[in-house]
């Protein structure tokens, strides 16, 4: 039998509790995830309340000192503002993928889905 919903959210709460900082890479981030990096400054993250193991960005994070047209391609969470561990590189998809003249950049969304299947 696969984990249930309440394993799923405590594996939710653990992604949440870890990764709480979150950087953005003009293209990808290589293997120690510290490659082309957009800016250097990283957002933290708020998380919504998982709902068996689905949550996402309590808000949006607003990203400034970025290449004015400059590519945005994706971000990586992160368990401190500096340094630390990375806990993956996720892609941007449906929406900007530049900053704007003013070197911004709004991260409206991340979502996570944390699911389990029974392969016995």
């Amino acid at each position: 039998m696969p984990i249930n919903s309440t394993g799923l959210s405590a594996a939710a709460v653990a992604i949440q509790s870890t990764f709480v900082f979150a950087q953005l890479h003009s293209s990808a981030a290589g293997a120690d995830f510290g490659s082309n990096i957009a800016i250097p400054a990283r957002q933290q993250v708020s998380w919504n309340a998982p709902t068996a193991g689905n949550f996402g960005m309590r808000s949006a994070l607003r990203f400034v000192g970025g290449t004015p047209g400059g590519t945005v391609h994706s971000i990586t969470l992160w368990d401190a503002i500096s340094d630390g561990n990375c806990g993956g590189e996720f892609l941007l998809t449906g929406g900007d993928s530049a900053f704007n003249p003013q070197g911004e950049f709004l991260l409206t969304a991340i979502d996570f889905t944390v699911t389990a299947t029974d392969t016995a």
